[in-house]
């Protein structure tokens, strides 16, 4: 299992990643968080995660990018 505490960015990313889906299952799961559709789905797990990645990272040199999928224009 990662560790969120790690010296390594990406071990430490994917514990961030799987404690943000944890922490956002139970709150769509106490109906603390609605959802109706996919992309609200994706909006509040990045919010999540976007709340935490800043508390794991270091160093100036880690970065991170959230990136959302967008919809298809016909």
């Amino acid at each position: 299992m990662p560790n969120i505490e790690a010296e390594n960015f990406s071990e430490r990313m994917r514990a961030a990643i799987s404690l943000s889906w944890v922490m956002f299952s139970r709150k769509v799961g106490s109906g603390l968080i609605p959802i109706n559709k996919e992309a609200s789905t994706q909006l509040q797990y990045a919010y999540v995660l976007q709340q935490l990645i800043p508390l794991i990272t270091f160093h100036e040199s880690e970065r991170f990018e959230i990136e959302l999928e967008t919809g298809v224009q016909a």
